[in-house]
């Protein structure tokens, strides 16, 4: 663990405050009020699953070597709620790297070898922003499958209310009757 990486982890929680107030920063201004000041995770589920998911972002970060799919785990909670606020990559991913700005303006004269360690810290971010972008991409693939399967059975119940559709048992058997297809010239013997 660099210098750099042990002061934000002496201020974890002054740091963890800082890069919340990043995420809600994305947020529509009349939302990020009430995400902010409800701490009850049922008054709040969404802002209380951030700011957790915040928080243990930043400790798995800030360890000699992250795993990735941890890493991937815990960002999870933040992009799904990006991914149904429709918020588009680029925004959904913005905070990610708000944890470099948060670090210099804390940190910039504390440790002589700033620039080496936030450089260091920078790849680290590189690697979660890339993680978070494949959340954000699965949860959005996910979000059109949900949507398509539901007009997709909202238009085959309406059709079967119009008596427009019957289902049929066996693909093939209804949709040419079976003497067209015996004497239709389908069958090549």
């Amino acid at each position: 663990m660099n210098n750099l990486e042990q002061l934000a982890m002496s201020s974890h929680k002054k740091i963890t405050t800082k890069w919340f107030e990043a995420v809600l920063a994305s947020f529509p201004e009349d939302k990020n009020k009430f995400l902010e000041t409800q701490g009850n995770l049922f008054m709040n589920p969404v802002g209380v699953n951030i700011k957790d998911s915040v928080k243990d972002v930043l400790k798995e970060l800030l360890e000699e070597k992250p795993d990735h799919e941890k890493l991937k785990k815990l960002l999870d909670p933040v992009m799904r709620i990006s991914a149904v606020q429709e918020f588009g990559p680029a925004r959904a991913t913005a905070f990610i790297f708000s944890l470099k700005e948060i670090l210099r303006t804390e940190f910039k004269n504390k440790t002589e070898s700033f620039y080496k360690d936030l450089d260091e810290i920078s790849k680290k971010l590189d690697i979660l922003a890339l993680i978070g972008f494949e959340n954000y991409m699965e949860c959005r693939e996910k979000i059109f499958e949900l949507k398509a399967r539901h007009v997709k059975e909202r238009t085959l119940n309406i059709l079967k209310s119009k008596d427009v559709f019957e289902e049929i048992e066996e693909p093939g058997t209804e949709i040419i009757p079976h003497e067209v297809f015996k004497k239709g010239g389908f069958d090549q013997q």
